[in-house]
């Protein structure tokens, strides 16, 4: 007997057409276990009415628990010798049965049958198969992973038919989204055998109202990625062929959330920093793939909300599943990112995003939009606005500015207030700067209230800088700094430059709006520390040294204006030098290098020292001071005797105290 187990939930609209299809079996020793998944429409009381008029349809109703516990309750409640599991929104052939046994019953090494399937629409009748089992060339399949590999078939619950004995108390994990996925691996990591019926059999309902497709959130993401780490876990020490598997489980994953995720923007930083993880893994099942490529093309359609994204990750998929000779397969990686890249579908991808968070910023708002957008520069870039929710209009002038300047200004704005650090993430997130084949792009900062306007080649002479120094990771210059219209930086031009660079340092004039940076370095700095608040000038700037060294553009580019007190002998000052500590301490624990470090130590000694902050902060927590002493003294291990002692002694100089 074939026990046929069906979950249902609130599927009221496509459950008659999938009983009256299992009705049908020209197979008639089965049964069918109905659960009942708390349906809130009239599912139950049709499963219930087709029980009433076939002894064989069996109904269990339950609380709403997932399919997951629908499944392991109808595996408890079935007594066949042969088990198929069937959604209940998905019709089958009338002969499914009846070649599935009869194929099981002529190998009885095998422990499961399977067969093709396709998408219908609702409604729809699948037709009856015409040809007899024994003029068809059934496949026996010997090795299911090497089988799986070879064909690309998709091993669904639902394209098989098990013998009970081969499952040996295996069952559906609960609460989890795509558990059937975890159940098919787990199944063909066993030794059996199986065979295959090239027949479609089986037609797939895409319906709304599935268990299947139940909304996205951050649990389910995390549930997959903890599905795909355990696995790749197992096979880690699996032979060669198996662990080509893995490759096949990260494709789906990808696939399957990918449609979810590309509709949900707030998911994707969190989906993409977990996907990020397994591309750095270095596992040797993962090599061969432009695996950083592809993420520049996911990034790229998911900002457009592009239809086509699982089309063209499947098709790189395919291009490389070979895993050809690495000249070959380098050859075929460029061969088909110009591919992609050149669709129609695909959208211009800029060089730079220029990153500008904006909150109470009308008056300056379209001053520093335009500042950006007049710079002369030979490659495209974008401007990303994100104005957070305030109280005057700054909304409705970045919304003149996007409508002024549509190819270059985007504007993003939450629907409730996120503050500065969740504004820019979004930004980061949204950004297209991938530079074409080579994957290349960059981050440039300017805020609301300050403004390009001391150099229209800005950006293009800073990019230029980093093209020619590969090794660099980024480009800071001065910023004019205006408080009531006074100027800060007077005579910077009759400076050398490395005048200009310790002028800069020490006075603290390195500005956000001067930096640009390389993509690669954010995400880089956003994995080592994603707790840390790399929005804050200095602490990026840390950040940004802990990657690589980062060049000096000789040149002011930018205004900073500032209006009020200086907030370095404020009180608000003091707080703000109070929170910033551990911060400062974190990031120098993260410098790769000693030459990292002693910038890093540089950085915060002279800030500390301006304008009598680490006199202020002596006087009013000296307790925090000395641990705070202590716990740098700490590190002193990591630095030479001779490159940290001046710097020591300038902290613990009794004339700063």
């Amino acid at each position: 007997m074939v026990s046929i187990i069906i979950p249902a939930y609130n599927c009221e609209k496509y459950l008659p057409a999938c009983l009256d299809s299992v009705c049908a079996q020209t197979y008639p020793d089965w049964e069918a276990v109905v659960v009942d998944d708390g349906s809130t429409d009239g599912t139950g009381s049709i499963a219930e009415r087709y029980a009433a008029n076939d002894r064989r349809i069996k109904v269990i109703h339950q609380k709403n628990q997932g399919s997951s516990i629908a499944r392991n309750v109808g595996l408890a409640n079935a007594h066949g010798e042969y088990l198929y599991m069937l959604d209940g929104d998905d019709i089958i052939c009338p002969r499914l049965l009846e070649f599935c046994v009869k194929a099981l019953e002529r190998t009885p090494e095998t422990s499961f049958a399977c067969f093709d399937y396709t998408c219908v629409q609702p409604q729809e009748r699948m037709p009856d198969a015409s040809l007899s089992l024994e003029t068809i060339r059934c496949k026996k399949i010997v090795d299911p992973f090497l089988w799986w590999l070879k064909t690309r078939r998709n091993c669904n619950i639902w394209t098989n038919v098990y013998r009970r004995s081969s499952l040996n108390g295996l069952l559906f994990k609960p609460r989890i989204k795509h558990q059937d996925l975890l159940f098919t691996y787990q199944y063909l990591a066993r030794d059996i055998q199986g065979v295959y019926i090239p027949l479609v059999l089986h037609g797939y309902v895409q319906s709304q109202g599935s268990i299947t497709r139940s909304p996205m959130t951050f649990e389910k993401i995390r549930t997959i990625f903890g599905i795909l780490q355990d696995l790749d876990d197992y096979y880690a020490n699996a032979p060669v062929k198996q662990k080509m598997l893995r490759r096949r489980l990260f494709t789906r994953t990808i696939k399957s959330l990918g449609v979810v995720v590309r509709n949900d923007p707030k998911y994707y930083n969190y989906f993409s920093l977990r996907l990020r993880s397994f591309f750095d893994g270095g596992h040797v099942g993962y090599r061969g793939f432009p695996w950083k490529k592809k993420m520049e093309v996911y990034r790229i359609l998911k900002a457009n909300r592009e239809v086509g994204l699982c089309g063209f990750l499947e098709k790189m998929l395919k291009t490389f599943s070979s895993a050809p000779r690495k000249v070959v397969g380098a050859e075929a990686r460029n061969v088909c990112w110009r591919e992609i890249s050149d669709a129609a579908t695909l959208p211009r991808n800029p060089l730079v995003s220029v990153v500008m968070t904006a909150y109470n910023n009308e008056k300056d708002l379209y001053r520093a939009v335009r500042s950006v957008v007049e710079q002369k520069a030979p490659f495209p870039f974008e401007v990303l606005v994100g104005v957070d929710v305030c109280k005057d209009d700054s909304l409705a002038v970045a919304k003149k500015c996007q409508a002024e300047w549509p190819d270059k200004v985007r504007v993003f704005y939450p629907s409730e207030n996120v503050g500065y650090q969740k504004n820019r993430d979004h930004l980061h997130s949204a950004a297209r700067a991938t530079g074409g084949v080579d994957g290349r792009g960059y981050f440039a900062y300017c805020e609301a209230d300050d403004a390009w306007d001391m150099c229209t080649t800005k950006l293009a002479e800073q990019i230029d800088l980093l093209t020619r120094h590969a090794d660099w990771v980024g480009c800071v210059g001065p910023v004019r700094r205006v408080r009531d219209g006074r100027e800060s930086l007077p005579g910077v031009g009759d400076l050398q430059l490395e005048e200009i660079k310790q002028y800069a340092l020490g006075e603290r004039y390195f500005h956000t709006t001067s930096y640009v940076f390389r993509r690669a370095t954010y995400e880089k700095c956003h994995e080592m520390a994603p707790d840390l608040p790399v929005w804050m000038d200095m602490l990026i700037l840390i950040g940004a040294n802990t990657v690589g060294p980062i060049g000096f553009w000789p040149k002011v580019g930018s205004t900073h204006f500032m209006t009020g007190e200086d907030v370095c002998t404020s009180l608000k000052g003091l707080d703000l030098c109070l929170w910033e500590l551990p911060f400062y301490l974190d990031w120098l624990r993260c410098c790769a290098n000693r030459a990292g470090r002693l910038f890093a130590l540089d950085i915060m000694f002279r800030i500390y020292r301006r304008k009598g902050r680490m006199a202020m902060l002596w006087t009013a927590q000296p307790k925090l001071m000395r641990r705070f002493t202590v716990k740098l003294a700490r590190t002193r291990p990591f630095f030479s005797r001779k490159g940290v002692s001046a710097r020591m002694k300038i902290l613990f100089s009794r004339q700063y105290r």
